[in-house]
């Protein structure tokens, strides 16, 4: 790549920026630099209000679930739009809703088999303002055990569901489904969920009295606070493979990473994202697992603690705005390969270099580094 096509690229990925930040009602300075761009991301304009809440005019599925007098180990329910005159509920394949004792609907027909075709009373259906009515259909359960991989497109017109005492050993919501556009929000009462990925459309997840070993991946539509929450209650330590991708992040917390393996894609897109509290690459070693990990993080300015050694080959490319006590961390944290012999290459991009002194770059150099 020549040093015009790099410029070009630069200057093109800073204007792209400028163009998210000012979508988000964010006021543009004179001059759109990487210097300036930091500084306009804080000054986007904060919403008001407490968040996503569930329409007044919805069915109260809270309430319902509240009120339930049916005494099972576990429940689901689930509010969908009517849109479909028919719902089928199946079992086979990993059906999040498959193992169930009994299904009861909100226009009053209960199901025992677990391979059914429900036809709506749409006279049952509730109105909504926003055009569409809504239903549910609740869910009992003999065991709180139970694996809801994946939720079919049996309920892809769901808006909102809640899970009260279930241990589920995954819970996929839409991120292998894409076609989860009209879910909006899930709680989980008292639950023990190993891994959570979100729907990109999801603009709320309660918690309460609730475990989550691992939420990654996908954060749809939440906001920098409610994702710094959900992940607060994880210990990322026992997975091999993380990743964080939100538009919305602004800040990450301490991430205990020191034994994942892959951090591919880990950040990728996190245009807004500025600070990352702390991380450990110690555990990663294969390229082939750990690219494009930092791209398009055009915000990011601090990493305030990186745990262990960095082994592989990063690019901090489009970091323009990383200061200078980060970029000192990263080299201090590069591996001593001084007498193997390969080639490592740690890539800070032009904006960054000229941000440090020769001597300052010898430390990796000196560990048998390429700088970039």
């Amino acid at each position: 790549m020549s040093v015009v096509s790099e410029i070009a690229r630069i200057k093109g990925n800073i204007a792209n920026a400028y163009s998210k930040v000012e979508e988000k009602g964010a006021s543009l300075p004179g001059v759109q630099n990487s210097s300036n761009l930091a500084d306009t991301i804080a000054g986007i304009p904060q919403e008001a209000g407490d968040g996503w809440r569930p329409q007044e005019d919805w069915i109260d599925i809270d309430e319902v679930l509240a009120n339930d007098r049916e005494e099972y180990p576990a429940k689901a329910i689930v509010l969908m739009r009517d849109a479909e005159d028919m719902t089928e509920v199946t079992d086979r394949g990993g059906s999040p809703f498959g193992n169930f004792r009994k299904c009861r609907t909100s226009d009053g027909v209960e199901y025992t088999d677990k391979v059914f075709r429900h036809f709506w009373d749409r006279g049952k259906d509730k109105e909504c303002g926003l055009g569409y009515k809504t239903r549910y259909m609740i869910f009992y359960y003999d065991t709180t055990n139970f694996n809801w991989s994946l939720w079919r497109g049996s309920f892809k017109y769901a808006l909102y569901a809640i899970f009260e005492n279930t241990n589920q050993s995954s819970g996929n919501w839409g991120y292998t489904y894409p076609q989860m556009t009209y879910l909006q929000a899930l709680k989980f009462k008292n639950c023990h969920v190993e891994k959570l990925q979100l729907p990109q459309f999801i603009e709320k997840v309660f918690v309460e009295d609730s475990v989550f070993d691992c939420v990654e991946h996908g954060f749809g539509k939440l906001s920098s606070e409610d994702i710094n929450e959900l992940i607060g209650l994880n210990d990322y330590s026992v997975y091999s493979s993380v990743s964080f991708q939100s538009e919305n992040l602004v800040r990450l917390p301490v991430l205990n990473t020191v034994n994942c393996t892959s951090f591919k894609n880990c950040f990728n897109g996190d245009y807004n994202l500025q600070v990352i509290d702390g991380i450990s690459f110690d555990g990663a070693v294969a390229e082939s697992l750990n690219t494009n990990v930092f791209l398009s993080c055009f915000c990011l300015r601090e990493i305030r603690s990186i745990v262990g050694s960095i082994k592989i080959n990063l690019n901090f490319n489009d970091c323009y705005a990383l200061d200078y006590d980060t970029l000192m961390r990263i080299l201090n944290a590069l591996y001593d390969y001084a007498d193997d012999g390969n080639t490592h290459t740690i890539t800070l991009g032009g904006v960054n270099l000229a941000k440090l002194r020769d001597e300052e770059l010898a430390i990796g150099q000196n560990k048998g580094w390429t700088i970039n």
